[in-house]
């Protein structure tokens, strides 16, 4: 029953949409497409249906990717309504302003203090993974594609090198184990790892589009790479006090937090792109600058405060510290709090687009299903060897590879650099994508399992 009211109404939505676009062709090319509402009507309404694949044990994140699958290939059965989604610039950045909030949230719950315990290991786990992965890669060029150039040896071994802490992140943010042990060594490797894949690329594309190494170019991003971590440093010990002091004179109220929050977040992003980074590291640094105890002069909750009142009331102490503790804890989580709606309204259209990136015609060829399948090997393999080489116990060294596994969003901008200069053609270019959904849907599973199995340092 459930089904066939699915059915008929993805077909009813479809008609409106068609009709939609009937009755505005006239409008100006410049002008977007009402059909965008529709479309996040979609998004929302499914990013809370699936919550039911948390009932059968898996994160929800897996049931947004794979409703981006079926969504994107919908129109095999008469339903165009989705076609144009991935095509979207407003959808792209919706998207990406969904992943930016995401890491964001991650970096506010992330201790600055802990990431720099665990620096050294989160090295050599980026240093091993990226040099097991990257060589495979090049590899899997040389031997296995047809038509192996020098050129695309190298691109595809930084591709194949790339990963995405955004898939991984969500995964551990529903389990509630930000906070282990394992997960801090992941959020500092794949900052690492980051950095290695940007500086790498800037090698290899200046090459390609040179045809030889410019070390200018090069110095300049070194340099500019080294600027957003000093921008960074300085902007949060000494800017953002001055930020919040300032914002309390004008309002101290609620929105007033928000916006500063936001205005951190953002800046961060675009100053991280600026510089060459992706913009999710960007947010995940802004988080983790930021203290709760800049915020703290900000008005407090009426909630809290009612709720605070009641308790100094209380005349048995072991009633009235428990309330009072439980009160500090929630206020010192007032600043993810705050982010919930957002969060809830634009991570899962990040995830479902991931979904969208998948052709099913062009994935389910021979040549495609092949490279997919040692992509995702060589992904899977490299990371989890790379976990392993983490000496110290009891740290559950399976979770911390898995975490490192999916080809990320970066490792997608490098095979499009690929596309566009003929060097990578489309069954590769699917291949690719394949591998970053399908790796989206089966690292969180298994990180899932991997916990069952052994257990986790919270």
């Amino acid at each position: 029953m459930i089904k066939a009211l699915l059915t008929i109404s993805l077909y009813f939505l479809s008609n409106i949409a068609i009709a939609n676009n009937t009755a505005n062709t006239n409008v100006s090319s410049g002008a977007y497409d009402p059909v965008i509402f529709l479309w996040l009507v979609v998004f929302i309404f499914l990013s809370r249906s699936l919550s039911i694949v948390k009932k059968v044990g898996l994160p929800l994140v897996v049931g947004e990717i794979l409703s981006g699958v079926i969504l994107g290939d919908l129109n095999y059965f008469g339903i165009s309504t989705f076609d144009n989604v991935e095509t979207s610039d407003i959808i792209h950045f919706l998207a990406e302003l969904g992943g930016v909030i995401l890491m964001f949230e991650i970096g506010l719950e992330s201790k600055i203090s802990d990431l720099r315990k665990n620096f050294r290991i989160g090295f050599i786990v980026a240093i091993a993974g990226t040099t097991f992965t990257s060589i495979s890669g090049f590899l899997i060029s040389k031997y296995i594609i047809p038509e192996p150039t020098l050129a695309r040896n190298l691109l595809f071994g930084i591709i194949t090198a790339a990963t995405a802490t955004g898939i991984s992140a969500k995964s551990f943010k529903e389990m509630k184990i930000l906070r282990s042990k394992e997960v801090k060594i992941v959020l500092v490797a794949s900052i690492i790892d980051e950095l290695i894949s940007i500086f790498c690329f800037g090698i290899i594309s200046s090459l390609l589009l040179n045809s030889v190494i410019s070390m200018n170019k090069l110095s300049i991003s070194i340099l500019q790479v080294l600027l957003f971590f000093i921008f960074a440093v300085v902007f949060g010990q000494w800017i953002t006090p001055f930020l919040t002091k300032w914002s309390i004179k004008i309002h101290a109220g609620i929105n007033m937090k928000i916006g500063v929050l936001l205005i951190v977040c953002f800046l961060f992003s675009w100053v991280a792109h600026k510089t060459g980074l992706a913009t999710v590291i960007g947010a995940f640094v802004a988080g983790l600058m930021l203290d709760q105890v800049y915020f703290s002069s900000f008005t407090k909750s009426a909630f809290f405060q009612k709720i605070r009142g009641i308790a100094e009331d209380i005349e048995k102490p072991q009633t009235k510290d428990k309330l009072l503790n439980l009160i500090e804890y929630q206020e010192s989580k007032n600043l993810e709090e705050l982010l919930k709606p957002l969060s809830h309204l634009f991570v899962p259209v990040f995830f479902i687009y991931i979904g969208f990136m998948l052709h099913m015609p062009v994935f389910l060829q021979t040549q495609t299903l092949y490279l997919t399948g040692i992509l995702l090997g060589v992904s899977f393999a490299g990371r989890i060897i790379s976990g392993y080489l983490v000496k110290k116990k009891p740290l559950n060294r399976m979770v911390i590879g898995l975490g490192m596994t999916p080809i990320g969003e970066a490792g997608l901008i490098f095979a499009m650099f690929g596309k566009n200069l003929n060097i990578i053609d489309e069954n590769t270019l699917a291949a690719i994508v394949a591998t970053l959904v399908i790796s989206s849907i089966i690292t969180p599973i298994l990180i899932k399992l991997a916990i069952n199995v052994n257990g986790i340092n919270v």
